[in-house]
Protein backbone atom coordinates (compact mmCIF):
# COMPACT_ATOMS: atom_id res chain seq x y z
CA UNK A 1 0.00 0.00 0.00
CA UNK A 2 2.71 2.43 0.64
CA UNK A 3 4.47 1.50 -2.83
CA UNK A 4 1.46 2.56 -4.20
CA UNK A 5 1.06 5.95 -2.28
CA UNK A 6 4.99 6.79 -3.51
CA UNK A 7 3.77 5.64 -7.00
CA UNK A 8 0.99 7.95 -7.03
CA UNK A 9 2.86 11.13 -5.41
CA UNK A 10 5.58 10.73 -8.23
CA UNK A 11 3.20 10.36 -11.31
CA UNK A 12 1.02 13.45 -9.95
CA UNK A 13 3.86 16.34 -9.34
CA UNK A 14 0.65 18.91 -10.01
CA UNK A 15 -0.48 18.28 -6.07
CA UNK A 16 1.79 19.64 -3.34
CA UNK A 17 2.85 17.15 -0.84
CA UNK A 18 3.27 20.37 2.04
CA UNK A 19 2.30 19.91 4.89
CA UNK A 20 0.92 23.48 5.35
CA UNK A 21 -1.89 22.42 2.56
CA UNK A 22 -5.39 22.59 3.19
CA UNK A 23 -6.03 18.75 2.28
CA UNK A 24 -3.29 17.90 5.22
CA UNK A 25 -4.97 20.14 7.57
CA UNK A 26 -7.84 19.24 9.30
CA UNK A 27 -10.46 22.08 8.48
CA UNK A 28 -12.11 23.41 11.99
CA UNK A 29 -15.00 26.27 12.04
CA UNK A 30 -12.55 27.91 14.94
CA UNK A 31 -9.76 28.81 12.48
CA UNK A 32 -12.04 29.74 9.66
CA UNK A 33 -12.84 33.39 10.91
CA UNK A 34 -15.22 33.94 8.21
CA UNK A 35 -17.49 31.51 10.50
CA UNK A 36 -17.40 32.59 14.09
CA UNK A 37 -21.06 31.46 15.33
CA UNK A 38 -22.90 28.07 14.79
CA UNK A 39 -26.66 28.99 13.74
CA UNK A 40 -28.96 26.07 12.24
CA UNK A 41 -32.48 25.38 11.87
CA UNK A 42 -34.27 22.45 13.12
CA UNK A 43 -37.97 21.54 13.42
CA UNK A 44 -39.00 25.49 12.37
CA UNK A 45 -36.87 27.20 15.31
CA UNK A 46 -33.60 28.25 14.98
CA UNK A 47 -30.49 27.31 17.22
CA UNK A 48 -28.07 30.36 17.41
CA UNK A 49 -25.16 31.40 19.48
CA UNK A 50 -25.90 28.56 22.25
CA UNK A 51 -29.69 29.47 22.40
CA UNK A 52 -32.90 28.24 20.53
CA UNK A 53 -34.93 30.71 19.31
CA UNK A 54 -38.79 30.69 17.96
CA UNK A 55 -41.32 31.99 16.18
CA UNK A 56 -42.91 35.31 17.85
CA UNK A 57 -39.81 35.56 20.36
CA UNK A 58 -38.66 39.52 20.95
CA UNK A 59 -35.25 39.57 19.72
CA UNK A 60 -32.35 42.62 18.98
CA UNK A 61 -30.79 42.25 15.73
CA UNK A 62 -27.41 43.79 15.57
CA UNK A 63 -26.06 44.47 12.81
CA UNK A 64 -21.87 45.20 11.18
CA UNK A 65 -23.00 49.16 11.45
CA UNK A 66 -23.28 48.80 15.11
CA UNK A 67 -26.86 49.70 14.60
CA UNK A 68 -29.34 47.66 16.80
CA UNK A 69 -33.02 46.75 15.67
CA UNK A 70 -36.06 45.70 18.34
CA UNK A 71 -37.70 42.82 16.21
CA UNK A 72 -40.10 39.99 16.98
CA UNK A 73 -39.17 36.51 14.93
CA UNK A 74 -42.06 36.42 12.05
CA UNK A 75 -41.36 32.81 10.98
CA UNK A 76 -38.63 30.35 10.49
CA UNK A 77 -38.30 29.15 6.97
CA UNK A 78 -35.52 26.05 5.68
CA UNK A 79 -32.61 28.60 5.43
CA UNK A 80 -33.74 32.01 6.36
CA UNK A 81 -35.71 33.82 8.90
CA UNK A 82 -37.97 36.75 8.56
CA UNK A 83 -38.05 39.25 11.45
CA UNK A 84 -40.60 42.63 11.93
CA UNK A 85 -38.83 45.87 13.06
CA UNK A 86 -41.26 46.62 16.00
CA UNK A 87 -40.76 50.34 15.02
CA UNK A 88 -42.17 50.93 11.70
CA UNK A 89 -43.27 47.08 11.59
CA UNK A 90 -41.62 46.32 8.22
CA UNK A 91 -40.42 42.91 7.42
CA UNK A 92 -36.73 41.58 6.75
CA UNK A 93 -34.99 38.35 5.72
CA UNK A 94 -31.97 37.24 7.35
CA UNK A 95 -30.03 33.80 5.75
CA UNK A 96 -28.83 31.66 7.92
CA UNK A 97 -25.42 32.54 6.20
CA UNK A 98 -25.66 36.11 7.30
CA UNK A 99 -25.68 34.88 11.02
CA UNK A 100 -22.67 32.07 10.78
CA UNK A 101 -20.41 34.99 9.24
CA UNK A 102 -21.62 37.25 12.19
CA UNK A 103 -22.92 39.87 9.65
CA UNK A 104 -26.50 39.41 11.86
CA UNK A 105 -26.01 39.38 15.44
CA UNK A 106 -29.19 37.91 17.49
CA UNK A 107 -29.73 38.70 20.95
CA UNK A 108 -32.55 38.17 23.25
CA UNK A 109 -34.65 40.57 24.88
CA UNK A 110 -37.35 40.65 27.15
CA UNK A 111 -41.14 40.68 25.68
CA UNK A 112 -41.92 43.71 27.60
Amino acid sequence: MEDLRTLNKLKSPKRPASPSSPEHLPATPAESPAQRFEARIEDGKLYYDKRWYHKSQAIYLESKENTKISCVISSVGANEIWVRKTSDSTKMRIYLGQLQRGVFVIRRRSAA
